[in-house]
């Protein structure tokens, strides 16, 4: 069963420590807490880090990275940024989390996201998974230039049956990830998400309770206003 903790003192029935300064070593604590937590038990739980710009959100969620990186241990790690230029751009936040898993940048070219992208889900979605099918859904829904693949129907991104697919060959993905190793989402500023991100995100989070995965995002108290406590939810 998913369990949420949040790193501020609200209204909200979550786990909660009141501070004003984030980034010092009780709040530190609680979330590698949370994580041997993921581990140990092979369930999800999320942790929110809220609070007013300035108080060191960023910072924690970065030296938690690292912590992470000097563990013993196989990971998965994948990490999404919201930006306010990125608010109206559909799935912005997720495509971070599938470019940061296969190593898609900035300065690739479309033939090298592509390749990139079409390789790593063939690996990720594995077992009896079309992969061309699934590489077509996620790449599309998720804004990568793909194209069309030789012999391929035409399909858009705007339909009901083309977004309930991917979304099906997304849980496979996140799913197979855990299969490997526990799986860590480190979502930063998600004030700045975008509608399209959060809804899928919540999706994920209802539907993969029984996995060992920890999503630990930064926020503004501000996002609890537009986005009530059951957002998590479907």
């Amino acid at each position: 069963q998913k369990k949420t903790h949040q790193l501020l003192s609200s209204p909200f029935p979550v786990e909660s420590i009141e501070t004003r300064t984030v980034g010092r070593g009780i709040q530190f604590k609680r979330l590698k807490d949370v994580f041997h937590k993921t581990v140990e038990t092979n369930e999800q739980h999320i942790v929110l880090l809220a609070g007013e710009a300035g108080i060191g959100k960023s910072r924690l969620l970065s030296e938690f990275d690292r912590w992470l990186g000097l563990l013993p241990r196989d990971l998965d790690v994948l990490i999404g940024f919201g930006h306010p230029s990125t608010t109206n751009q559909p799935y912005s936040i997720i495509r971070d989390l599938i470019s940061s898993r296969f190593g898609i940048n900035g300065s690739d070219s479309s033939s090298e996201i592509r390749e990139k992208l079409e390789s790593g889900v063939r690996r990720a979605v594995s077992g009896k998974t079309d992969w061309q099918s699934a590489f077509q859904h996620i790449g599309k829904l998720l804004g990568f230039e793909i194209g069309e693949n030789p012999g391929s129907q035409k399909q858009t991104r705007n339909t009901k049956s083309f977004y309930n697919q991917a979304l099906v060959y997304l849980e496979k993905f996140f799913k197979n990830l855990t299969l490997e190793a526990p799986l860590v989402i480190l979502l930063e500023d998600l004030h700045w998400t975008d509608d399209s991100s959060l809804k899928l995100i919540t999706h994920i989070n209802t539907h993969l309770t029984d996995y060992p995965i920890l999503i630990a995002a930064t926020t503004r108290p501000s996002f609890f206003s537009q986005y009530p406590a059951d957002w998590l939810k479907d």
